[in-house]
């Protein structure tokens, strides 16, 4: 595949009639990097449906390709589930606390607040624990707090966000 040595990455949208054309025409185990080339163009310039579309078809019609692992390896990071929350580390007593949202590829957000106060009937360190099975996080602290929030789905594997704010809370630590 000497030929593919001069395709210019860069300008997707100019050349991938040609590029397919001459995917179509000479089949071999290569056209997988060739089609994750292309998929990485279209994910560079944030096209990334587009992206996914040519990794799909790499790994449905290529398989058994030496290169296929580039495809896989792409379309984990294109469809990987990402949450960030920004919020400010105090908040006023009995008002509602708002925080910033961050997601990909996440349709619905659980929301656990925990009183971690250190009170004189309740001063101990407390233990967070995760379970890589059900992927729940719990703390041995009190529940004050519990929420699922659907969150719009979209469908272009990209970053959105949206503000929110959870119900008032008493002083304390949370």
């Amino acid at each position: 595949y000497i030929m593919s040595y001069d395709w210019k990455w860069d300008h997707i949208d100019e050349r991938l009639d040609e590029y397919l054309k001459n995917i179509a025409i000479y089949k071999s185990n290569y056209n997988a990097f060739l089609l994750y080339r292309v998929a990485t163009s279209f994910n560079d310039i944030g096209k990334k449906p587009m992206a996914i579309r040519y990794l799909e078809k790499a790994l449905k019609e290529y398989p058994k390709s030496p290169w296929i692992s580039n495809a896989a390896n792409l379309t984990k990071e294109i469809k990987k589930v990402s949450i960030t929350l920004n919020y400010k580390k105090t908040a006023p007593t009995d008002e509602y606390v708002p925080f910033q949202i961050y997601h990909t590829n996440v349709d619905s957000l659980y929301i656990r607040v925990y009183n971690t106060s250190l009170m004189p009937k309740r001063s101990k360190d407390y233990t967070v624990k995760y379970d890589s099975i059900t992927y729940r996080t719990t703390l041995n602290a009190p529940l004050v707090y519990e929420e699922k929030l659907p969150l719009k789905a979209f469908k272009d594997y990209t970053t959105h966000n949206t503000i929110y704010k959870i119900n008032p809370l008493k002083a304390g630590t949370y």
